[in-house]
């Protein structure tokens, strides 16, 4: 079974050369499977880092492809155009790929498959997300058995493109109509459109290792643009979190509106909200340095998320996605 790996890359000079170290080490025979790493217009020095790995690496079949940049969804699909073989792997530069991962993709009897991306908890920031992603998606998180993804259960499946296998064939003729947009959901709506076409798998055993931001600076920017992709798809009726945006947007407006005329309420805002923190805090944590983490992080976090959302909501009203 040939494959070809598809790395979308835009600034990450410092992971990416252990994201290629991993790739290069795979456990399957170096002819049957070939690298394409795609450089969305980085302004740092990945493309030089890149460069010097390929320039090095003897074995594993590399090839750069450097564009301007046009953001995830065309830079996958650039990716995916020049792929040799039918057979399509794509995965993060943020991540290390576990060595059996074609060996587990080629055991699998589905054409769309979502890997398992595990996350490095080393750094604060990195159990911060794992926390959080335990707790939302816990039926599909790291330790689960293979899951069938279809319409009633998507939108509770852990899933994403930062590990996915798709035949090329379906990927290509799954691609979102507003590929240019950087803040639309590309890998959800795009999984969305391969569930149209073929029965997708939650694979347990198809392995990345997933090495999260560890700059506050960069979390930050992350997360505030994750905000409009979030209501990309799920600001619609019948979508699961439709209804919790709503009620959000209810409760600020209510506040707001409040402290309008009465501005004494301000304190007793900010304590309910210390309040709401500590609570979720607990809630979430596993021992006790995990409170730390997330009572630091959550506030600054959650707001960003929700300022991102706003973002969105006034595009979507703007019809700029």
């Amino acid at each position: 079974m040939k494959m070809s790996i598809i790395v979308p890359v835009y600034n990450e000079e410092e992971m990416i050369k252990t994201c290629l170290k991993a790739l290069s080490e795979i456990d399957y025979p170096k002819r049957d499977y070939e690298v394409i790493v795609v450089n969305d217009g980085s302004t740092d020095r990945t493309k030089k880092s890149i460069e010097d790995f390929i320039r090095k690496e003897k074995k594993t079949k590399f090839k750069l492809v450097n564009q301007k940049n046009s953001g995830r969804a065309l830079t996958r699909e650039n990716g995916a155009r020049l792929a040799k073989n039918e057979n399509l792997l794509f995965t993060d530069s943020r991540c290390t790929v576990h060595s059996d991962i074609l060996k587990q993709v080629a055991k699998s009897k589905y054409k769309i498959i979502v890997g398992n991306p595990l996350t490095d908890k080393e750094s604060a920031l990195g159990r911060f997300g794992y926390l959080f992603r335990k707790k939302l998606f816990k039926g599909s998180f790291e330790n689960f058995k293979s899951i069938e993804i279809n319409k009633a259960n998507f939108d509770d499946i852990s899933k994403g493109t930062t590990v996915l296998f798709c035949k090329k064939k379906l990927f290509l003729s799954s691609q979102l109509d507003n590929q240019q947009s950087k803040d639309n959901s590309d890998d959800t709506k795009l999984l969305w459109n391969l569930l149209e076409k073929a029965k997708i798998e939650k694979n347990p055993d198809v392995k990345v290792t997933y090495h999260p931001r560890t700059s506050l600076k960069n979390h930050i920017k992350h997360t505030y643009e994750r905000g409009p992709k979030f209501v990309d798809y799920y600001f619609k009726p019948g979508r699961k979190y439709f209804p919790y945006i709503l009620s959000m947007l209810f409760a600020l407006a209510i506040l707001l509106g409040l402290l309008m005329f009465y501005p004494v309420l301000f304190g007793y805002s900010l304590l309910t909200l210390l309040a709401l923190d500590i609570l979720v805090s607990v809630y979430l944590s596993e021992k006790f340095s995990d409170f730390t983490i997330l009572a630091t992080l959550m506030p600054l976090t959650g707001a960003m998320f929700t300022l991102g959302i706003l973002k969105g909501i006034f595009m979507k009203i703007l019809g700029r996605y």
